[in-house]
């Protein structure tokens, strides 16, 4: 498990606080990216392309879900990881992940692979950290800390989006990621498998 501190929201739209008052009735937090773009410390702290969600619980999640559409929500995909919406008049998408049901929010947090996108919301002044995330994310530095094989190549094609944002990764955590690539089934994930095939004999 990772350490933790509480860290202070620098910056939120007004729409998000309305999302994370129903969110709260259930448990969810935002976390990931927009937590990340919330909570930095740098004014230049890239926006993502969407919200993401941490749903506790099935119970959780389908009543977020339900009030979700009950307030006008417009549902654009229901897939086995996440219900992925518009609405509450935020400007980004907003996904209910389904990935983290059955763990408290610090188990959650702990499975995220990089250290700048372990943070949640707790509240529109508060979010919950990793001990690291204020000094990576000053210094754009992608340290990746958790790697699951199931979701391996997910992590390796989020570093790249990273590196395309001006983060700067390690070598040796740039090979950790390659070396479970390679005994990892990507085939599993077929649309995403020629993005990483060439690097699975790299090292080798």
């Amino acid at each position: 498990m990772g350490k933790w501190s509480e860290i202070s929201v620098q910056r939120i739209n007004p729409a998000v606080i309305d999302l994370m008052e129903m969110l709260s009735d259930h448990g969810c937090h935002v976390a990931g990216g927009y937590a990340r773009w919330a909570c930095s410390p740098r004014n230049d702290s890239p926006l993502p392309s969407d919200i993401d969600v941490i749903c506790p619980s099935k119970e959780a999640f389908e009543g977020a879900k339900a009030d979700a559409i009950i307030a006008g929500a417009v549902a654009r995909k229901d897939t086995d990881f996440s219900f992925t919406f518009r609405g509450y008049h935020c400007p980004l998408k907003i996904q209910l992940l389904k990935t983290y049901l059955g763990r408290d929010l610090r188990e959650a947090m702990s499975s995220i692979d990089f250290t700048v996108c372990r943070v949640a919301l707790l509240n529109q002044h508060a979010a919950l950290a990793d001990r690291d995330f204020l000094s990576d994310e000053r210094n754009s530095c992608l340290q990746v800390v958790a790697i699951e094989e199931q979701s391996v190549v997910n992590t390796f094609c989020r570093m790249l989006r990273y590196a395309r944002k001006g983060y700067d990764i390690s070598q040796a955590d740039i090979i950790r990621v390659l070396e479970v690539i390679k005994g990892a089934d990507i085939e599993a994930s077929p649309a995403l498998a020629p993005e990483c095939a060439s690097y699975r004999d790299v090292g080798s």
